[in-house]
């Protein structure tokens, strides 16, 4: 007995991830999108409107594009870790974004809900003025790591 998860995706659903995968430029789906069920679709579609890529990269689903399209170049003055707070986000993109340029890491988090309230990352070496004005963030140096 087939029911609506199995069947295959509708043609719609596909659009819809299409558009949905346009704003996540530097991520690809694994697998082409006609073999996906209506249930498959249904779940992707819902994880890219929250923009719950980890999770999706986690379960195989898509995965980061060779290109490194944002780089940075770091101050060779400080060679120490350095841990900032980055906050007033409007997006989980823009976090990522960010967090990828830098090479960050993550080290701890707040959200409420979908809402992002802050992240705390570690980088290798101290962020330039010029990077940090790059993105509509609030990034507050904590303090140098270990």
């Amino acid at each position: 007995m087939s029911t609506w998860k199995t069947q295959p995706s509708t043609p719609l659903q596909q659009k819809k991830i299409m558009k949905l995968m346009k704003t996540y430029e530097r991520y690809t789906l694994t697998f082409p999108l006609e073999k996906l069920t209506k249930g498959q679709a249904h779940y992707l579609i819902e994880s890219l409107q929250g923009h719950n890529l980890e999770k999706l990269l986690e379960k195989n689903v898509l995965r980061l594009l060779e290109e490194e399209p944002y780089t940075v170049a770091m101050p060779q003055e400080t060679s120490s870790p350095v841990i900032y707070r980055i906050s007033g986000g409007e997006d989980l993109y823009a976090y990522s974004r960010f967090r990828t340029e830098v090479k960050g890491h993550l080290l701890d988090y707040k959200t409420v809900g979908f809402h992002i309230l802050y992240q705390i990352i570690q980088v290798e070496h101290a962020l330039s003025q010029e990077t940090m004005d790059k993105y509509p963030l609030l990034i507050e140096k904590l303090q140098k790591g270990p």
